[in-house]
């Protein structure tokens, strides 16, 4: 019985033997260019180059994610000469890596209409029954295993610009407020600077969320409670609220 040895790879008798090896050794490389090497039964070869990328790239599968920032009733109920805490979103990412940054890659959008049309949401308004209520529109996001998840705050500097929304109920004072019992407006500040809330990990059930392809998942992203911290009086209050996020039935499911 004949041996099969490495150097009859490199040899003309194996043609198909070393033209798929050329290339499934680029493939697993992760190179970007396709090599293709034919050799003749006479012992001449050549050697082609592909430099276009879309011809050797693997095709990216996609999930459907629609957010719904889910309100507690819990919170709602809290005695408190504040009736109102407005909160402006103006965008929503999630990363597979749990430590990423805000200078990390791999941030994909979840929601961007937000960036268009921002959502202005009261932290002590009760989520209506409605599975509707405060669902965002679905956006295709590559599928993977997501552990961090990150909420954008509008500014909370006054409003000098026309108003990115289309009713404003801090008014002049900005986009985050808070309203006591007798009307008075304040504004305050959310999520430090940048205005960003993190939900990280730990507050995500599983440790993660998992967009499979071709699927549709609803992403609930739920207060769970909040701290107002008292700055000198030359300052706007900050408000550190925290989320939890969890998988749900699409409404339709419900």
């Amino acid at each position: 019985m004949r041996r099969f040895l490495y150097s009859d790879v490199l040899r003309s008798d194996f043609p198909g033997v070393l033209l798929v090896c050329s290339v499934l050794c680029l493939l697993f490389a992760g190179c970007n260019t396709c090599i293709g090497i034919v050799s003749n039964p006479g012992g001449s070869g050549g050697v082609v180059t592909v430099t276009n990328p879309s011809t050797c790239s693997v095709p990216v599968a996609n999930g459907s994610v629609r957010p719904r920032i889910d309100l507690s009733p819990a919170l709602a109920a809290t005695p408190s000469t504040m009736r109102h805490i407005f909160v402006t979103l103006r965008g929503i990412q999630a990363n597979p890596n749990a430590s990423a940054d805000d200078d990390s890659p791999g941030w994909i959008e979840l929601a961007p209409g937000l960036a268009r049309k921002p959502l202005q949401f009261d932290l002590l308004a009760q989520s209506e029954e409605s599975c509707s209520a405060n669902l965002l529109v679905a956006a295709a996001v590559p599928a993977d295993l997501y552990r961090q998840i990150r909420l954008q705050i509008s500014p909370d500097e006054p409003v000098t610009d026309p108003p990115a929304l289309e009713q404003n109920a801090c008014g002049e004072s900005g986009f985050n407020c808070t309203v006591t019992e007798n009307g008075d407006v304040h504004p305050i500040k959310v999520g430090g600077f940048p205005a960003v809330i993190r939900i990280t990990s730990a507050e995500i059930e599983d440790g993660f969320f998992k967009v499979p392809p071709d699927s549709d998942r609803q992403l609930e992203i739920t207060l769970s409670g909040y701290s107002l911290l008292s700055l000198p009086a030359t300052q706007a209050p900050e408000l550190v609220p925290t989320f939890t996020a969890t998988l749900a039935p699409p409404c339709n499911a419900r």
